[in-house]
């Protein structure tokens, strides 16, 4: 790895550093269905970033990229939890239900 990409990759590191230690600190509501959720999403993205760099530090770029789609994804989706989501959506993310029957049906207009 050339010392740029090296720079870069230790501020990744410092950086997720940070951020758990922000997320570990911070208090939660103990019973709060959407908190409980983000703190698993957001144990996930950790463990998809660790192995992310791991992979990129033994050269295995293509199976890093490969972690880099689920990344991004369960990131929209914990925005989409705070920012989005109902309640209805909060039970049913929990119950590992879809949350439409079918695409067709949730783009229809009425």
């Amino acid at each position: 790895m050339d010392t740029e990409t090296l720079s870069v990759f230790e501020k990744t590191i410092t950086l997720k550093t940070k951020l758990g230690d922000l997320v570990t600190n911070h208090e939660y509501p103990a019973n709060d269905p959407k908190s409980q959720i983000l703190l698993a999403y957001q144990s996930i993205l950790v463990e998809h970033h660790t192995a992310i760099t791991l992979l990129v530090q033994n050269e295995l770029y293509g199976s890093a990229f490969a972690l880099v789609r689920p990344f991004y994804e369960l990131l929209y989706r914990a925005h989409w939890l705070i920012r989005c989501a109902t309640d209805k959506q909060i039970d049913k993310t929990i119950q590992g239900k879809p949350l439409c029957a079918n695409i067709s049906e949730t783009l229809s207009v009425k």
